[in-house]
């Protein structure tokens, strides 16, 4: 990696690996999450990531590369926690909250990544690309807080007010 071009495009690659492992998480984490909007929510975002793929896409497209060739270990290290406590956390109230948590790591580090992406295409005259990352970023961003407002108006409320839950 001798220019910032080629750490934009490794960059790029390592989040559409990113887009492409929450892909095959967020079903799983609808199918574990009890509460029918914290499933909703989930869904949604599926169909969300499905689309950003599509846009990361359209910008290996425009620079003329492949979006493969780089494994993101960090989403790779993100969805096995989530699967993990998939399987430790027993209360259904605090699994939602858990889930919700976990979709929020993984948001957060999104937004990091498409906001530096979109920063160094700016700074390498790439303006499609620049507007379409910057669209991907605003998304994550969007669920981020979709996400913190379920969970600060019910399921952590719910998660605290089941007895097994504050017990453990």
């Amino acid at each position: 990696m001798n220019q910032l071009r080629d750490a934009y495009i490794e960059l790029l690659q390592e989040l559409y690996d990113a887009e492409q492992q929450t892909l095959q998480s967020l079903p799983l984490m609808s199918q574990a999450a009890s509460h029918a909007e914290v499933k909703q929510a989930f869904d949604e975002h599926l169909q969300m990531t499905q689309e950003q793929i599509r846009m990361l896409d359209q910008v290996f497209q425009r620079l003329g590369q492949s979006p493969g060739g780089h494994h993101c270990k960090i989403m790779q290290a993100m969805v096995q926690e989530t699967q993990q406590k998939i399987q430790m956390v027993r209360d259904p109230d605090t699994l939602d909250a858990v889930l919700i948590a976990a979709a929020q790591k993984v948001e957060h580090f999104e937004i990091t990544g498409y906001g530096t992406a979109r920063t160094w295409a700016l700074h390498m005259n790439e303006m499609d690309a620049a507007e379409i990352l910057q669209r991907i970023a605003d998304q994550e961003g969007e669920t981020d807080k979709r996400l913190t407002r379920l969970a600060e108006t019910r399921i952590n409320r719910e998660a605290m007010a089941n007895p097994q839950a504050a017990a453990a």
